[in-house]
């Protein structure tokens, strides 16, 4: 696993500039504020289908890390398998980081 991604993530949700959980996450996307959608790899299957339909219909960036939802929780201090990015800035930096795993 990549920890700069890791570390990256967590300076992301330290400027506020992530939603966190699937729920807030399909509603960021609907509302068109999301920028990119991270999964976690071990992600439920009704999870990520759900956040790739969102994704695909609102034209947004959407990455499966090869990070587990136990190691994203730990990164972010929260239990999730779902985030989105809602800064231009964070999200193309995520998407390299998240490319070169």
């Amino acid at each position: 696993m990549n920890n700069k991604l890791l570390s990256f993530l967590g300076l992301c949700r330290r400027a506020g500039k992530m939603t966190i959980g699937n729920d807030a996450v399909i509603e960021e996307i609907n509302n068109g504020k999301s920028c990119l959608v991270l999964l976690a790899g071990d992600a439920s299957q009704r999870t990520a289908r759900e956040a790739a339909l969102e994704a695909e219909k609102n034209n947004v960036e959407i990455r499966i890390l090869s990070c587990s939802k136990q190691q994203l929780s730990q990164a972010l201090g929260r239990l999730t398998a779902v985030i989105s990015i809602h800064d231009a800035g964070f999200a193309k930096k995520l998407m390299q980081l998240a490319d070169d795993e």
